[in-house]
């Protein structure tokens, strides 16, 4: 069962370059390492709902904590509620199910053992990459070990979402990868690309941030 569905959704331009990269074949892995305020969040939810209404899938959204998933799940049901395409939601688990048996759960890091065995077969997003803990709290790998297993399978695409956080970690060593590669792509966006909020904000969280927060949370400098 496939369903046509169409968002009138106005994209800044490094949101299209991401939307586009996105539907490319040949690309694999997104990395996207954007501001605060510049609509990563809304990016993904979109593609998320697309990617579910498509075909018949599995996706999932993986957070450091799961008040941060709760937010999205939130949104996307909202997206979703006028729509009659959901046909069984649990804000308990923060799982949804659409009517064509597409289905969405919602994952914290925190609980490494509720993510693994499952199988992904359409979009995996990982929010806030730079945040997740390298390892689990019985030493392995939190990615590696963990996340990368339930793609293997099916070779889901997969987002990496994030402010950057020193120059280590997973999703630093992705943006590498993506700055040179068909298959990784990274596109960066800071405040001052295609914001969505005012010059006048903008200076004033300049003049209330301190300079070393300002320029990794807002400038995305690593």
């Amino acid at each position: 069962m496939e369903i046509n569905l169409k968002f009138k959704i106005n994209l800044t331009s490094k949101q299209k370059e991401a939307y586009d990269l996105f539907h490319k074949e040949e690309v694999r892995e997104l990395v996207l390492n954007f501001s605060r305020q510049s609509g990563k969040t809304t990016l993904c939810e979109i593609l998320l709902i697309e990617t579910l209404v498509k075909k018949k899938c599995t996706c999932a959204y993986i957070s450091p904590d799961y008040g941060q998933g709760k937010r999205v799940f939130r949104e996307i049901v909202n997206l979703l509620s006028q729509t009659q395409l959901i046909k069984k939601k649990n804000f308990s688990d923060l799982t949804l199910e659409l009517i064509n048996g597409s289905f969405l759960q919602f994952f914290s890091a925190k609980n490494p053992t509720a993510i693994r065995g499952n199988t992904i077969s359409g979009l995996l997003v990982i929010d806030e990459a730079a945040y997740l803990p390298e390892e689990t709290s019985d030493g392995q790998n939190f990615y590696h070990m963990v996340v990368k297993p339930i793609t293997k399978a099916k070779k889901p695409k997969i987002i990496f979402i994030s402010t950057p956080n020193g120059k280590f970690g997973l999703f630093y060593q992705k943006y590498l990868e993506g700055l040179n590669s068909d298959t990784v792509k990274t596109i960066e966006c800071n405040i001052y690309t295609d914001s969505t909020i005012s010059k006048e904000d903008i200076e004033e969280l300049k003049a209330t941030t301190p300079p070393l927060a300002f320029r990794q949370e807002f400038l995305v400098e690593f």
